[in-house]
């Protein structure tokens, strides 16, 4: 339910576990793919996992997302 994209990234700014904000991070991106923002949260996120891979595809995701939409992503 989208409706839950706002709980999930609203959790996951206040989460120290990062493997739980990662979780919460995918889950909002799931449910509103079009959130830039969430995707850039996410890419951080692995950054500190040191998962670099996953970390350049956020990033990635959230620039595409940035120059489709000029600067202002989708939000919830």
């Amino acid at each position: 339910c989208p409706g839950f994209a706002n709980a999930y990234y609203a959790r996951s700014l206040i989460e120290p576990d990062y493997s739980r904000k990662v979780s919460d991070l995918e889950q909002v991106t799931k449910l509103v793919p079009g959130n830039a923002e969430a995707w850039m949260q996410l890419g951080q996120a692995y950054l500190v996992l040191q998962n670099e891979v996953k970390a350049q595809q956020c990033f990635a995701e959230q620039k595409k997302l940035r120059s489709k939409f000029g600067q202002e992503p989708d939000h919830y």
